[in-house]
């Protein structure tokens, strides 16, 4: 949503359920106040996780492929770079597929 949010809520925590909100909405990649809405709408937060993961999976991959091809790397090592491509993109296909599913 892009809607023009202009009202507040102020929520009392104690120490302890203020480091769960925190943690939980680090976990979840989003802010705390995106967290709590989310949780609030019932928007399952943890689909905000998986495409901030593919973004990091992609950005990871580029630079693996950046990398192989700024030096001149023995058979060996350009073969275990390739691998780790490879993984990296299928690790990001997953993350497209749970998302398609959950969308």
């Amino acid at each position: 949503m892009s809607e023009n949010r202009t009202k507040r809520v102020t929520v009392r925590l104690s120490a302890q359920e203020a480091l769960a909100l925190r943690l939980m909405a680090e976990a979840a990649r989003m802010t705390q106040a995106e967290y709590v809405r989310a949780r609030l709408l019932h928007e399952p937060a943890g689909i905000r996780r998986l495409a901030a993961i593919q973004g990091e999976l992609r950005k990871l991959g580029g630079l693996q492929k950046h990398l192989v091809q700024q030096r001149s790397w023995t058979p060996a090592e350009r073969d275990q770079f390739r691998a780790v491509i490879d993984a990296l993109t299928r690790a990001e296909s997953a993350v497209r597929e749970a998302l398609a599913d959950a969308g």
